[in-house]
């Protein structure tokens, strides 16, 4: 799919002919540059295939995963890859300055493969992690380069009809960006202080008798918080780090299709003011709670328990019901004219 989404014609399943426009399809006046697929989805794949290789030779073993970084090897690179890609299609639904996008493209383009090629020498070679962290600060300038265009300070140029529900998308893009900056520093700080040499990972539990950097509960609890450990911080690096890329996604979604589903299908145009409290909101709440805990504030991860949780389980629900409803009305009025 991704390499169709790049423009590389695949036999058999590419035509010379544009398909037919589906009744369900929701038109918008964003036009994504193809190439901004082609890099990610073969670092991404890069990536599946690494998990594919530790499930078939440890995991179906049931052996340790040494070295541990190649769980790195599996899970950054695709990840890096993915938020990569989402802050281009930030940059193209805020219809940033062709200067930079440009920047911020060849940014991610250098940056995806020497972070593949910096964690195999890392792997292989066993080096210092810097040999991969000073390539994902490449790929971590595009982060402040989006930010500061959803705040305004880059300039970007207004679309025609995109007045609306600028300023509510643009604030909760700008609480998601800034959530991501501080949670991808904090991941570099992880990478060189305790997981800097390839045999030791603080992302999942070691080898029995291996060496790990700060002690477990005494029983292995998972994604749970750690009072001041590294695994307490890998956990706030980790889970609102993910919750706020996907945020993300939804709000570029919400940019691109918004004006036509609140406004012109459901005539609720202060639905959209709604998520763009509650979106932003739970990865807020979960980033705030994994902090708490770490810091071992009495019942501080009650921030993500009663507040990011519920948030997040109100934004699924109410969005897939969204959906359906977007659905039904768009194939009723089908119907109809």
């Amino acid at each position: 799919m991704g390499v169709a989404a790049s423009g590389i014609k695949i036999p058999l399943l590419s035509t010379d002919e544009p398909p037919p426009p589906s009744k369900l399809d929701i038109l918008s006046n964003f036009e994504v540059p193809r190439k901004i697929f082609l890099i990610p989805t073969l670092t991404i794949s890069f990536g599946v295939l690494a998990g594919f290789f530790i499930t078939s030779v440890y995991k179906m073993a049931k052996l340790p995963i040494t070295p541990a970084a190649l769980v790195q090897l599996h899970d950054h690179t695709a990840l890096i890859a993915t938020s990569a890609l989402i802050m281009l299609l930030v940059l193209t639904v805020l219809n940033a300055e062709e200067r930079v996008f440009r920047i911020a493209y060849m940014l991610m383009a250098v940056s995806l493969p020497l972070v593949t090629v910096g964690l195999l020498v890392f792997i292989l070679a066993g080096t210092s992690s810097i040999v991969w962290v000073i390539p994902a600060g490449v790929y971590y300038l595009i982060i402040p380069i989006t930010l500061l265009s959803a705040v305004g300070i880059l300039k970007t140029r207004m679309r025609e009809g995109s007045s609306t529900f600028s300023t509510p998308l643009r604030t909760a893009l700008s609480v998601c960006l800034a959530g991501i900056l501080i949670l991808i520093a904090q991941g570099a700080v992880i990478a060189l202080a305790w997981s800097n040499t390839p045999d030791v990972t603080v992302t999942y539990k070691q080898p029995e008798g291996a060496e790990y950097p700060g002690p477990y509960p005494v029983e292995f609890i998972g994604t749970a918080p750690v009072k001041g450990t590294p695994r307490g911080l890998e956990n706030a690096h980790l889970s609102p780090g993910s919750w706020f890329h996907i945020a993300t996604t939804w709000l570029v979604v919400l940019v691109i299709t918004g004006e036509r589903i609140f406004q012109g299908l459901l005539r609720r145009p202060g639905l959209l003011y709604l998520f763009a409290v509650t979106i932003p909101a739970a990865p807020l709440f979960n980033m705030l709670g994994r902090y708490l805990a770490w810091a071992g504030i009495p019942n501080g991860i009650g921030a993500l328990l009663f507040a990011g949780h519920p948030i997040k389980g109100f934004n699924i629900i109410s969005l897939f019901i969204l959906g359906l409803v977007t659905l039904y009305m768009l194939t009723r009025r089908k119907a109809a004219g």
